[in-house]
């Protein structure tokens, strides 16, 4: 059964930013991911990208294409407010 994990509302704080990130717990590579939550981060996602809203995400803000993530990436610094509705 597909266990679903809802991005946390609030209002946040990018605290810290990573190009190459990797979760241990899921086994996942999370490129370019920007940390505003300490386990929600938004981030490329190959299986978004791949199969869309078909299947969930582990929390995380997942973005469908590498380069609309680097650009994300490359223009969020670190402090920037991020406001999850």
């Amino acid at each position: 059964k597909l266990k679903i994990y809802q991005t946390v509302k609030g209002t946040y704080t990018v605290y810290a930013k990573d190009a190459k990130a990797y979760s241990d717990r899921w086994e996942a590579s999370m490129p370019y991911s920007i940390k505003f939550d300490p386990n929600m981060y938004v981030h490329y996602s190959g299986d978004f990208a791949k199969n869309g809203y078909t299947t969930a995400s582990h929390g995380c803000v997942n973005v469908r294409t590498m380069a609309d993530a680097k650009w994300l990436f490359d223009n969020t610094p670190v402090g920037a407010r991020v406001v999850v509705y």
